[in-house]
């Protein structure tokens, strides 16, 4: 003879799920379009493309004074796909655009538009996230 037991058990599903709203979808995808922009910002630098060359040779340290540069805009983008990571990875950012401002103007001239503009999201990404930065009282 077989027995069947049968049991139900109530899953509650929203717990600890926060509200999915338009504004965190919107900050999802400007972090996505930002992470591409400093990837592909990163590779260009990597793969010693000449107009990045021809600034980093304006600024005076040549290729190898890109590699640092380079590789803060990839661990930047690449912790924008982290929850966790984001805020600092937008901090981290952040501070190279104001570095890249800084050597722009100057030495190489123009606005730098496109490294404002950059600056503009981090900040907002940092600001959007600073929550995750704060320690948690339990």
């Amino acid at each position: 003879m077989t027995t069947i037991v049968s049991t139900t058990a109530t899953v509650d599903r929203t717990k600890g799920i926060s509200h999915v709203t338009n504004g965190r979808v919107a900050l999802g995808v400007e972090q996505i379009v930002v992470a591409a922009a400093f990837l592909m910002s990163g590779g260009a630098i990597f793969a010693s493309a000449p107009t990045v060359v021809a600034v980093f040779n304006a600024i005076g340290g040549g290729r190898w004074s890109a590699i640092s540069p380079a590789r803060w805009k990839w661990w930047g983008a690449l912790s924008l796909f982290v929850p966790t990571l984001a805020p600092c990875g937008a901090i981290l950012l952040a501070a190279t655009m104001i570095r890249a401002v800084a050597s722009h103007v100057p030495i190489v001239g123009g606005l730098a538009l496109s490294a404002l503009v950059l600056l503009a999201a981090m900040v907002a990404i940092a600001w959007a996230r600073r929550e995750q930065l704060a320690p948690r009282a339990e």
